[in-house]
């Protein structure tokens, strides 16, 4: 298959016996736990982080201790020769404008890793810049970041991989910390080429545990909830795992009780159609509703065939034949063809989407896609069939730079197709009747607004069916006095979180990312700044994507005193002002 830019190849086999060698590796070099070491089994977001200062789990193992070692008090005065003072931390935060929840978290944050005498400069920015800054040009110190919890990201792949893996921490790349590790590196990249379920589910608890106990990244929450309908206007809605109500499923299959339009509001604005963008939840949910793909995820997560005609077959663990539908057509009329399908998925491999790396081949006949992978896949169904949007090729062919290139027409073959956007707050989409699984609505209506609460009072005045945010405040109130709004679970599988620039002093030492990680009060953010809503995390997997998440990792809860432990192991000290300086033989 033809590329256009060169990419390195991160997928390598490993055997059996591999997965074992690289747990005793990381065992031995990464603070991996051994099986001998007691953990922590509380519940996510349980507990009070404040309460007495204990910790009762272990300390994974980074760096041993002897009983002298845990005795020492750093209030006893710094030794006679300092290291030099460690420097201010730049922390990239957003705005309250854009995220009040987690600018509160920002500035509560700050509060306690000055208490450990860490000078940090907090730094508000807008959402666009700190995506540039954290994620292309990698400027920053620590940055806290939220990362969405869309149907292909439930497979630990993305999250494990993409986020962390060496290989992808080139400007640009997803591995904003820069994390290198080549033990775990090993980890993802075998479970990648595991197709046992459970072998593979075993490397990636483990590649989590290794995460755990490293921090590139403190996970800090998962921002559940619930999601709110009108169920006087709308009926056969359901939440979808890691979306709540903000699914597919529910555009296409909500029955309005009278008329025939859907209506939801969101605070997201949109921004771009271009399925090669790459685009923010938002606008990936409308993209999603233009563009048929070959599989789509159901409401639990799993594979299931869309324009395909059913499972794709197997022929050894490299090759995976799809049939597909001879029923489908572009929204301007032209029959959608495996010509069309092998151009879409060669200009994502192209462009933006990792998920297509291993595919070495693509052979067309009849109606059948022969895809040849240089190395097996394990995700390869769940990501990559599951993640690409069926373009057609008379109108994408021969554009000079398709991720920039407008796509004002958005020709797709989705079930909606686009009516009127013009760049403002109202999408229109209608109903794409020659679709082979129509939606139950004619159009659909999508308002954006910043004001959350103003959403929510539309809803309950019956002017929106649905809104896709968690409500907050007086919303809450709202939501539960109002006879016919109805709320269902919202379990994100998504995650906010604290990253740290590993190519940066002091960032490089595990040691004060540790410290960092257990001063981050991440209890008090679901509880009270969140009224209760979403689930403390510790790791990238989400407790509710219960087939992959490893109940079992280090956890890191607001403790002062073990930060200050941490620092210590490391050889920090403190002068007498309380200000933390790098160990003297540095």
């Amino acid at each position: 298959m033809s590329r256009r830019h060169s990419r390195r190849v991160l997928l390598r086999r490993f055997g059996a016996a591999g997965v074992t060698g690289v747990a005793a590796s990381v065992a031995g070099c990464s603070g991996f736990p051994t099986g001998d070491e007691e953990t922590d089994d509380g519940e996510s977001g349980g507990g009070d982080d404040e309460a007495d200062g204990e910790d009762d789990g272990e300390d994974g193992g980074v760096v041993d201790r002897t009983d002298d070692e845990q005795d020492d008090d750093p209030n006893e005065g710094p030794s006679v020769d300092l290291g030099p003072p460690v420097e201010a931390i730049d922390f990239v935060v957003p705005t309250v404008e854009v995220n009040a929840d987690r600018n509160e978290l920002a500035h509560l944050t700050v509060e306690t890793w000055e208490e450990l005498g860490v000078a940090v400069n907090v730094v508000e920015v807008p959402f666009e810049e700190q995506v540039e800054r954290t994620l292309i040009s990698h400027d920053f110190d620590a940055s806290l970041l939220g990362w969405g919890g869309t149907p292909e990201r439930i497979d630990p792949h993305v999250f494990l991989t993409n986020l962390h893996h060496s290989g992808n921490d080139e400007a640009g790349g997803q591995n904003a910390p820069g994390f290198d590790d080549p033990a775990y590196d090993e980890l993802v990249e075998t479970q990648a080429t595991q197709l046992d379920r459970e072998e593979r589910r075993e490397t990636v608890q483990a590649a989590q545990a290794v995460l755990a106990n490293e921090q590139p990244r403190t996970f800090v929450a998962n921002e559940g909830g619930v999601h709110t309908y009108d169920a006087g206007h709308i009926s056969n809605v359901g939440p979808s795992l890691g979306e709540g109500l903000s699914s597919f499923w529910n555009a296409v299959e909500a029955e309005p009780v009278d008329g025939d339009v859907l209506r939801i509001g969101s605070t997201v604005a949109l921004s771009s159609f271009n399925p090669l963008d790459p685009i923010t939840v938002g606008n990936r949910r409308v993209v999603e509703l233009l563009y048929d793909r070959l599989y789509r995820l159901d409401r639990e997560g799993r594979p299931t065939p869309w324009a395909a005609t059913g499972d794709p077959v197997m022929t050894d663990e490299r090759t995976y034949i799809v049939e597909l539908r001879s029923d489908t057509t572009f929204h301007d009329g032209e029959a959608v063809t495996v010509e069309d399908v092998k151009f879409s998925v060669e200009l994502f491999a192209d462009y933006s989407n990792s998920f297509l790396e291993p595919i070495d081949e693509i052979d067309v006949s009849g109606n059948e896609l022969t895809f040849h992978l240089a190395e097996p896949f394990a995700p390869f169904r769940a990501t990559a069939l599951s993640s690409v949007a069926i373009l057609p090729k008379h109108v994408w062919d021969g554009r000079s730079n398709p991720v920039v290139d407008a796509d004002d027409e958005s020709v797709g073959s989705g079930p909606f197709r686009l009516a009127d956007w013009n760049h403002g707050d109202e999408l229109r989409l209608e109903a794409y009747e020659a679709h082979f699984d129509p939606p139950a609505v004619d159009r659909l209506v999508r308002l954006s607004n910043a004001d959350s609460s103003a959403l929510f009072r539309d809803l309950e005045a019956g002017r929106l069916d649905a809104v896709d945010e968690v409500p907050r405040g007086s919303a809450i109130e709202l939501v539960e006095n109002a006879n016919e709004l109805e709320t269902v679970p919202y379990h994100h599988t998504g995650f906010v979180s604290i990253s740290y620039n590993t190519r940066r002093e002091p960032l490089d030492d595990v040691h004060v990312r540790r410290a960092l990680g257990r001063a981050v009060p991440k209890s008090r953010y679901v509880d009270e700044i969140r009224d209760g809503m979403g689930t403390v995390a510790h790791s990238p997997i989400a407790e509710h994507n219960a087939a992959w998440y490893n109940p079992d990792v280090e956890r890191f809860d607001l403790d002062v005193d073990a930060a200050r432990t941490e620092l210590e192991k490391g050889g920090y000290e403190w002068d007498e002002e309380g200000k933390l300086h790098y160990p003297a033989d540095r």
